[in-house]
């Protein structure tokens, strides 16, 4: 079975490798994911203690509209579904730029933006909703290829780093009077997606 599908995707690439003619796309339509496991580990006073992990999948939605040769903004919504936990959402921005070379079915491509969540995907205690407002900031950056298969469709392989931030405010003092603290919270991120793009 995995002998039939190499057979048929190296086909699909030598076909279109013979593909001599400029590419003009106006809209990519775009959906990618990711997945996996996280754990927690939280070391105090000599104790420590760990979490079970914990399954997750990240899967996002993205129509680039073509401005300029291959400059394109992104706009981008993202979901992440964590076992026990409430989804995270994200509406993100993005302005990237993929490099169409001549007579070629890989083409490479840069991405940034910023965007707003209601949570950290992948945060601590396990993952899931931190707020009820989307007042979770995000940057993106990241970077990859788009592997045609046909003239209008292409496999999409990036990495995207990725900082979420938010004030998170907490209770330092409960007598004589209840007395709040703030402090930025903030969580890097480095994730591979997995995808396809429709060209319109």
């Amino acid at each position: 079975m995995k002998t039939s599908i190499a057979v048929i995707v190296l086909s699909f690439l030598l076909i279109g490798g013979a593909w001599a003619q400029e590419r003009n796309f106006s809209t990519e339509l775009s959906f990618s994911g990711t997945g996996g496991w996280v754990s927690t580990t939280r070391t105090m006073g000599g104790q420590s203690s760990s979490s079970d992990a914990q399954g997750y999948a990240t899967l996002a939605a993205r129509c680039g509209y073509y401005v300029y040769e291959g400059l394109s903004i992104e706009p981008e919504v993202a979901l992440t579904a964590m076992e026990g936990t409430e989804p995270a959402h994200v509406l993100a921005a993005n302005v990237s730029y993929t490099f169409f070379p001549a007579s070629s079915t890989v083409c490479p491509f840069v991405l940034g933006g910023v965007g707003i969540s209601n949570a950290i995907p992948l945060g601590p205690n396990p993952i899931g909703k931190t707020t009820d407002a989307m007042d979770v900031f995000m940057l993106d950056a990241g970077a990859g290829v788009k592997v045609f298969l046909a003239e209008s469709a292409a496999l999409r392989f990036e990495y995207r780093y990725q900082r979420f931030s938010y004030d998170y405010e907490y209770i330092t003092s409960y007598y004589p009077t209840i007395k709040k603290s703030t402090m930025d919270y903030a969580v890097n991120m480095h994730r591979l997606f997995i995808g396809v793009s429709i060209f319109i």
